[in-house]
């Protein structure tokens, strides 16, 4: 898709991303989004944490971190904080190489949990992303060895969740 940061390099039927130089924040969002219902996705990650996962509005920039600005949220797998608005509250555990980021969003309560390894990181609320449509996200900043992998459901999920369905749905 061409809705990525210039640095971001996309493979494996562009379900896994990566980027050329590191240094630059370079965020990707997927080409399918959501503005009613419950859906999910999980991201796996190889190399290493530096990286964000969450969610963002066409709005949001593509060349900053992942929840610089009003119109995102990112999950910083470096210390398992969440970014919105250049704000950054702790929310869960850091990630690693290996580790499967599970993704719930309810857009009908305005609801986004993301769970590691099927253990849940917490709830938080997305009401200011209220009557827009999201899409699934990923800001990569170094380069080559460390890539995120997502499956939007159209293999099967490693921890389903009931009342969900895949982005791809």
């Amino acid at each position: 898709p061409a809705d990525k940061n210039a640095n971001v390099i996309l493979s494996g039927g562009d379900l896994i991303a990566g980027i050329t130089t590191g240094g630059i924040w370079s965020p990707v969002r997927a080409n399918v989004g959501k503005a009613t219902g419950k859906w999910m996705w999980e991201d796996t990650i190889h190399g290493g944490s530096v990286r964000m996962i969450g969610i963002a509005t066409a709005s949001a920039t593509l060349a900053s971190y992942l929840g610089s600005d009003a119109y995102g949220y990112g999950y910083f797998l470096n210390d398992g904080s969440v970014y919105h608005n250049a704000s950054n509250p702790a929310y869960g555990a850091p990630g690693t190489d290996g580790d499967v980021f599970t993704h719930m969003l309810n857009m009908d309560t305005l609801q986004y949990q993301i769970k590691k390894n099927g253990t849940t990181q917490g709830f938080f609320s997305i009401a200011p992303l209220s009557g827009l449509t999201v899409f699934p996200a990923t800001s990569l900043y170094s380069p080559n060895t460390d890539t995120t992998e997502t499956n939007f459901g159209a293999t099967a999920f490693i921890y389903p969740q009931a009342g969900y369905a895949g982005v791809s749905s």
